[in-house]
């Protein structure tokens, strides 16, 4: 059983998304034609610890200092039929997939909480950088971030680790949310889009 961290605001569950498809999203991240309207994603939802504050402050340079108490971490995962460590046409095809679900995902929420005036910005898991606002010197780490928040293992797979999903195994796509929306905000967002 994992142990629950003491930032953990929503332990980790699958939902079923449901996500309109807007122009604005395709023009976005140039894309013709989504198709990835309904998916399967855990979330879960953490207060920041204390011990990433200093390197968020790196990561995302437009957060305002006085904001960094308030934010919100969710790291997200996907359940996927091929392993992360294989290489092969499908295993890519997979995870672009994934990946698309993931940034109708965040931009479904950018769009609500931006008109309600809460930052919000999700983390590309290839390059870990910010997506939605400026880039820092720091990449994030989202091995680090599923060790310490979600006390998932790691398997090392030759100069690098992976997360190894308590369920799933390898055969998952992970990435991070964070917002300095209210807990109670960012969960009305959330259940709206779950079926």
């Amino acid at each position: 059983m994992r142990a629950k961290d003491k930032n953990e605001i929503v332990e980790p569950k699958v939902y079923d998304f449901e996500l309109q498809r807007s122009d604005a999203f395709e023009k976005r991240f140039n894309i013709l034609d989504t198709g990835y309207t309904s998916f399967r994603m855990q979330y879960s939802i953490y207060k920041i610890p204390r011990q990433f504050k200093s390197e968020i402050k790196l990561i995302f340079p437009s957060l305002q200092r006085d904001k960094i108490k308030d934010l919100l971490i969710i790291p997200t995962f996907q359940k996927t039929f091929c392993s992360l460590v294989e290489w092969g046409e499908d295993t890519k095809n997979e995870k672009d997939s994934k990946l698309l679900n993931f940034y109708a995902f965040g931009y479904s929420i950018l769009t609500k909480l931006s008109s309600m005036g809460y930052w919000f910005d999700i983390i590309c898991p290839a390059s870990g950088l910010p997506v939605f606002t400026t880039s820092g010197s720091t990449i994030y780490s989202e091995v680090d971030c599923c060790k310490k928040l979600l006390n998932y293992n790691t398997v090392n797979v030759g100069m690098c680790n992976v997360i190894s999903h308590p369920e799933w195994a390898l055969s998952n796509y992970p990435a991070t949310a964070f917002t300095t929306a209210p807990e109670d905000v960012i969960l009305s967002i959330l259940d709206s889009f779950t079926k």
